[in-house]
């Protein structure tokens, strides 16, 4: 239907694990526990949507809010109907209610470097293959690392951050 091979489809396709706990998923072939996703919403890149019609896997990643090559937030609802994006739609571009989603950005800043950078460093720890997206050279230490494994050691350096009141963004 899709014209790819079988390799590939389940490379890209989002499988429960058969072996070990069923709190995990393979996302472009690696185990991913299901904590680390976000798939109660579909969140997508606007200009990245626009510029080659592509969704990226690493967006559905909790870590992941923002757009490391626009360094724009994701768009998880329509600005036209307020609706929380949805997996069924028209098309990648389209929702429901007939808005193009490639011309609606989410307001505010752009994201800083050390943000963009991580987000990078996650892109690459998903897809694990330098020719599609490389670890970002100040995060080159981190380079043998899972999306999980560097997820949770985020997780764990956040926890040891004082509480400034001050927003890491």
């Amino acid at each position: 239907m899709t014209g790819i091979s079988k390799a590939a489809a389940r490379r890209v396709c989002l499988a429960p694990s058969r072996q070990g706990s069923r709190s995990t998923v393979q996302l472009l072939g690696q185990m991913v526990h299901t904590s680390e996703l976000r798939m109660d919403a579909f969140r997508i890149c606007p200009l990245c949507v626009a510029e080659g019609g592509r969704h990226e896997a690493a967006w559905h990643l909790k870590m992941v809010n923002w757009c490391a090559k626009h360094r724009r937030r994701l768009l998880e609802s329509c600005s036209c109907s307020g609706h929380v994006l949805e997996w069924n739609r028209p098309g990648l571009s389209e929702y429901q209610c007939g808005a193009d989603l490639t011309t609606q950005r989410v307001e505010g800043p752009k994201c800083s470097d050390a943000v963009a950078r991580l987000t990078e460093g996650f892109e690459a720890a998903l897809y694990s293959q330098p020719k599609v997206c490389r670890v970002p050279a100040q995060m080159s230490q981190l380079g043998h690392l899972t999306s999980y494994g560097l997820s949770r050691l985020i997780f764990v350096l956040v926890e040891q951050l004082p509480t400034t009141g001050t927003p890491l963004v």
